[in-house]
């Protein structure tokens, strides 16, 4: 497909002119969308799909090897959902080293988009990967061909269960409840005990922990914990199903070994008569510290312990962190948060950061909203869709748990959230916060796009998932609010927008037409 170039655009007052300019801009746009979807080229030995990340699933579309025709169609149910990256996958063996691997690859895609023509949304985030173990065509042969489409399911009570139990798991927390050195606490059937020595005051920061698989059983991992008294150590952590005198078989295991300092468990229900998950973590005595004490965290007394799987170290799960810190200047701040189904890397990130930083933070309050409680779509209606939650930050625990109710009333649905009815609710609830901030969904556009004129304040955007391409609708509910819009990499502030002229953000090239935010393509 050939490319387009233009400059940046100037228009004169007349409206045809303008008409006319927005009306073959729309053609170049719609027909290189395609093209510009294309954000990477991977190569690796085999291709595994990717199942860990929590609230995202994947579906394959097989086609033969060296043919082009789709062995099966993409079901009509993904018709409505949020597709995030389709992946095409092939073979770098060539029986024939004339052969045109890119054209093979251009027909599959071709076929691909006249089976699906979803497959245009300028938010999906292609990638083409080639398999390279096979040295053979028997080999290549066997192996997989064609696209996986990964997309976000429509929550379920289930769903919800597993993503608020994940939250628990790389949170630390267990019912809300945090609990400090040598105390048990039992609540709702799950327990948390720490046996360590007395007189130690615990300030921990943990390094990424693998997953195993996608039911949270994670590998026995480290991390780097330092006392207030001069010692560090090292956290190994792993979960098994069994009895308490499993339990007790392995803790007698390690506590022979070279370093052993102290261990701690949580617990809870799981399946069989008198059988639990046990969630161990043992902490062996280094001999030097080597800590990076930046990474080191500590509240109210408490120990502050995450375990972040091993997905999470990429994406762009922390910029809701990584952009208050590049604006310190953000004080006493209202952050609006969407809370729906597979946002919970997000909210993982995020809450971790406000579990952090409780003794300097920018944030007032928090307003949560789940667009609905679990209401039918038919029943919605922009401007009173509900489910929207609000707290101050008076402390993690009050946050966390209005964070965690919010999520366990609702989920979501259809992919539009009510994201202008909760911060015009969040202004009147907290109408002396300076600043307003809006945590957004990309791939979810605001179903009350209409009220935007009943915001009186500028609204900085900060948008999860971003790293493609920003969804059109958000940059201009920045711009209409005189606000601002921000990745986990960059900030633009919607009052260096000039009309007719073209600007970046992220990857592509955004321009103004008759003050409509529109995605220009610059070479």
């Amino acid at each position: 497909m050939p490319g387009y170039f233009f400059e940046p655009i100037t228009f004169t007052s007349k409206p045809d002119i303008m008409k006319k300019a927005i009306i073959i801009l729309t053609w170049i746009f719609s027909c290189s969308a395609f093209s510009q979807n294309i954000n990477s080229h991977d190569t690796v030995a085999v291709y595994n799909a990717e199942t860990a990340i929590v609230g995202e699933r994947a579906i394959k579309i097989p086609v033969n090897f060296d043919e082009d025709n789709l062995l099966k169609q993409v079901p009509d149910s993904l018709k409505d959902l949020s597709i995030i990256r389709i992946d095409l996958v092939y073979t770098v063996y060539k029986s024939n080293p004339e052969f045109d691997q890119v054209a093979l690859n251009n027909r599959r895609i071709a076929n691909f988009r006249k089976s699906w023509p979803g497959a245009d949304n300028a938010l999906i985030n292609w990638r083409t990967v080639g398999q390279s173990q096979a040295v053979e065509e028997s080999a290549a042969r066997q192996m997989f061909h064609g696209f996986v489409i990964y997309y976000r399911p429509k929550p379920t009570e289930e769903s919800m269960r597993a993503e608020i139990e994940f939250l628990d798991e790389v949170l630390g927390m267990s019912d809300d409840k945090e609990v400090s050195n040598n105390e048990v606490v039992e609540a709702n059937d799950v327990s948390i005990e720490r046996v360590e020595p007395e007189g130690t005051s615990l300030s921990i920061g943990i390094d990424p922990i693998e997953m195993e698989t996608e039911k949270f059983t994670w590998k026995t991992e480290h991390g780097k914990a330092a006392y207030t008294e001069g010692k560090c150590y090292e956290t190994r952590y792993f979960f098994f199903d069994g009895k308490k005198e499993t339990l007790e078989s392995k803790v007698d295991s390690v506590s022979g070994e070279d370093g052993f300092a102290w261990y701690g468990y949580g617990s809870s229900r799981s399946k069989g008569f008198g059988v639990r998950r046990y969630h161990v973590y043992v902490m062996y005595e280094l001999d030097s510290c080597g800590v990076d004490k930046s990474s080191t965290l500590k509240t109210g007394g408490y120990s502050v312990i995450t375990y972040m799987p091993d997905w999470m170290a990429g994406g762009d799960y922390g910029v809701v962190e990584a952009v208050f810190k590049r604006n310190p200047g953000w004080t006493n701040s209202l952050v609006v948060m969407d809370v729906t189904g597979s946002m919970s890397p997000y909210i993982a990130k995020t809450m971790s950061w406000v579990k952090s930083t409780q003794d300097s933070s920018q944030v007032e309050a928090f307003v949560f909203f789940n667009d609905g409680d679990s209401k039918r779509d038919s029943q919605k209606r922009a401007g009173s869709v509900g489910g929207i939650y609000s707290t101050r930050n008076t402390g993690f625990k009050p946050v966390y748990s209005t964070m965690k109710s919010t999520m366990q009333k609702g989920g979501g649905g259809d992919c539009p959230e009510n994201n202008v009815e909760a911060t015009l609710k969040g202004i009147k609830d907290y109408p002396d916060c300076d600043e307003v901030i809006m945590v957004v969904d990309n791939w979810a556009t605001p179903r009350d796009l209409k009220f935007v004129r009943d915001l009186d304040r500028p609204v900085h955007i900060i948008v999860c998932g971003g790293s493609v391409g920003i969804n059109v609708d958000y940059i201009q509910l920045a711009l209409d609010t005189g606000g601002s819009i921000h990745t986990i990499e960059e900030d633009l502030n919607t009052r260096d927008i000039q009309p007719g002229k073209s600007f970046k953000l992220g990857k592509y090239y955004y321009t103004l037409l008759d003050g409509k935010v529109v995605k220009a393509e610059i070479k």
